[in-house]
């Protein structure tokens, strides 16, 4: 098994980082998806029972990897979605996994980079470990390619393009994230729901209006960035591509919580205005808490 790490490399962590909010009985119900490569993400499911009978695809892997090894695939309508189930298991003797390439179509498809980190360090897969990924998945004919793997922060194993361009955006986001992170952590200190919601206002225009990384910011990743395989693209190309996406998702996330905030004082429950300003905002502040924790977790993630 051939891992390559190597210097200098852009990261292209295209987080596409939806999430949902249900309010339901006065409370919201926060279930982020961190943003896998820039076209399909995937959280880790744990098995359900399917709706259709099994139909094995394993005859169409391509796996180009020899640390991740594809135990099953299975294809199912789960609840009259066509699902690609992969179980997959880390075969790496001593490193953890962090996330996977997947492509269908040909074998030289760009495909979608699947992210296991996250705030919990239980989202990596240990050495030895087996896990289990749900995929959409039409077509039973055309051929589920495994591109590449990608363990710790740097060390990958498969398509260098793929690993390169994830390598690279990830620390693109975390040096987005290094700089507007001290600042909204300096949010836990305000207990006024109203100075609350000014103060993060404020430094979404400020993280808004950030101008793009230096060669100073990358000094602390030199060693861990990607060389583009083949001149495609720079590392500081898609540094910049994971700082932008990154900055997006902070933006994102922010305006959505103040949204909800300003829908639960309308809607919420409550005998009165009063009650559900208070409401709203000790909602405002849970959730603030809990972005904090999110982006904290990105940052640290390995």
């Amino acid at each position: 098994m051939k891992f390559s790490v190597s210097w200098p490399g852009s990261i292209a962590l295209r987080l596409a980082l939806p999430f949902v909010i249900s309010v339901a009985m006065g409370t919201v119900l926060f279930l982020p998806t961190y943003l896998v490569n820039r076209k399909n993400v995937s959280g880790m499911k744990k098995a359900s029972k399917a709706s259709s009978p099994q139909i094995s695809l394993l005859h169409l892997v391509q796996n180009q990897t020899s640390s991740l090894e594809v135990v099953s695939a299975d294809w199912m309508e789960e609840n009259t979605i066509p699902t690609l189930r992969l179980t997959l298991k880390n075969n790496s003797p001593d490193q953890v996994l962090t996330a996977f390439a997947i492509a269908g179509r040909d074998p030289n498809s760009w495909g979608g980079v699947e992210f296991l980190f996250s705030e919990s360090p239980a989202s990596v897969i240990k050495p030895g470990a087996l896990f289990t990924k749900d995929f959409g998945w039409k077509d039973l004919t055309q051929p589920i390619i495994i591109k590449c793997a990608i363990f710790g922060e740097s060390s990958f194993e498969g398509d260098s393009r793929q690993a390169s361009n994830f390598i690279n955006e990830r620390f693109g986001t975390k040096i987005l994230l290094a700089k507007v992170l001290p600042e909204l952590q300096s949010l836990r200190e305000t207990t006024d729901g109203n100075e609350l919601v000014s103060k993060v206002l404020a430094i979404s225009d400020r993280v808004g209006s950030l101008p793009n990384p230096t060669k100073e910011d990358l000094l602390p990743y030199l060693d861990k960035l990607v060389e583009p395989p083949n001149r495609l693209g720079t590392i500081e190309g898609q540094v910049e591509m994971g700082f932008r996406y990154g900055k997006q998702y902070v933006l994102e996330r922010l305006k959505s919580v103040i949204e909800d905030r300003q829908r639960l004082i309308r809607n919420g429950f409550g005998g009165n205005q009063a009650d559900r300003e208070e409401n709203a905002n000790l909602f405002f502040k849970t959730q603030i808490e809990r972005s904090i924790r999110r982006f904290e977790g990105m940052k640290n993630a390995r």
